[in-house]
């Protein structure tokens, strides 16, 4: 007759490891949650009853940071304004110049002439080398007068300086070179704009 030892362990006591196991996690997850909890109180309450902010040293070094910004854009600002202006009076002046020139395109060479200047420094000091046509004008005095003061499509004050001068290039004949000067009027040694334009005797007598 034979014996047999039946060693297999029961089921409640092979279950009792893992709910063991299982509850100490719980606890684990317990404690961190609580935790957690925790922390985001004493975060709320310490937002709550802490009323310190910028000191004085902080708020100087912010508003210095805030004004060389503001500076930055101002200065960029202004330059921008500048240029806009130089380009506009820059643009006028060449369109003056043009419809200078213009006139005298639509003369005859013999016409082509200016009064005397008279004693104008500033007017003689940027006078092409050559001999002064100053004779034979058959415009009107505003037409034939070499110093002009204008206004400008823009409202503003121009001078415009004309002169006529006769030039013989090297193996060539007879030519009359016209330039023309065109000034800010509100300060008359910046020059603006320098246009010229030569005429030969084949336009007509």
């Amino acid at each position: 007759m034979s014996h047999r030892l039946d060693r297999s362990v029961p089921t409640e006591k092979r279950a009792e490891p893992a709910l063991l196991m299982a509850g100490v996690a719980s606890a684990a997850l317990g404690i961190q949650m609580s935790s957690s909890t925790s922390d985001k109180g004493g975060v709320l309450l310490r937002l709550r009853t802490n009323q310190s902010g910028f000191g004085l040293v902080e708020l100087l070094i912010s508003l210095t940071i805030l004004n060389v910004g503001l500076l930055a854009l101002v200065a960029s600002l202004n330059s921008g304004a500048l240029a806009l202006r130089r380009a506009g009076a820059t643009s006028t002046a060449t369109a003056l110049a043009d419809a200078r020139l213009e006139y005298f395109r639509s003369l005859l060479y013999e016409p082509i002439a200016t009064d005397a200047p008279g004693s104008d420094s500033l007017y003689t000091g940027a006078a092409p080398s050559g001999t002064a046509v100053t004779s034979g004008c058959t415009g009107t005095t505003e037409q034939c007068n070499p110093i002009r003061s204008v206004t400008g499509p823009d409202g503003k004050a121009y001078r415009l300086d004309t002169y006529v001068t006769l030039q013989t290039p090297s193996g060539g004949r007879e030519l009359k070179l016209v330039r023309v000067i065109v000034r800010d009027g509100s300060n008359l040694s910046k020059e603006l704009v320098r246009a010229e334009s030569t005429f030969d005797v084949s336009t007509g007598a």
